[in-house]
């Protein structure tokens, strides 16, 4: 379920690009999927595994439904799925997924204070470690050093 939460978030910018340039369609489409999708899915899977089958079901069609949405986003704007991850955006990217999906683990599998707590640091040390190591950050950085370092006035006296 957080795997099926953390994708249907990041299609947040193709739903509102499309509310916003008048292809609301698209997005009640995308739920008409979800919506057919839950419905089958849920009946069939919940007289077959009962809530936890019902459960499932939604998550899939959350995520049959987004993939649906962000693909037709893709192919109206004219984009490859490459403009989804720039390049130098895999490892940021990467890390956040995992750093996301670790966090989560303690919330509902793991009963120890202790073990909950490096958990916790863990996911932190990777997102800071691939976060850190891609080149947007240093970028970043680099220009605030610019902005900090004294430069010479227009028309200054030397």
């Amino acid at each position: 379920m957080l795997a099926t939460m953390f994708f249907n978030t990041l299609i947040g910018p193709a739903y509102f690009v499309n509310l916003g340039t008048g292809r609301a369609r698209l997005n009640a489409q995308a739920q008409l999927v979800i919506a057919g999708m839950n419905l089958t899915a849920g009946l069939l899977l919940g007289y077959m595994f009962s809530g936890t089958g019902v459960v499932v079901s939604y998550a899939l069609a959350i995520l049959i439904g987004s993939g649906y949405l962000i693909a037709r986003f893709l192919l109206l704007q004219n984009l490859t799925t490459r403009a989804l991850l720039p390049n130098g955006m895999l490892g940021p990217f990467l890390s956040i997924t995992v750093a996301s999906l670790i966090s989560g683990i303690p919330s509902f599998a793991l009963q120890d204070g202790m073990t909950t707590t490096v958990v916790t640091v863990l996911a932190f040390v990777l997102l800071t470690i691939f976060v850190w190591t891609s080149p947007e950050p240093r970028d970043i950085w680099a220009q605030l050093r610019c902005k900090r370092q004294p430069q010479d006035a227009p028309g200054g006296t030397q």
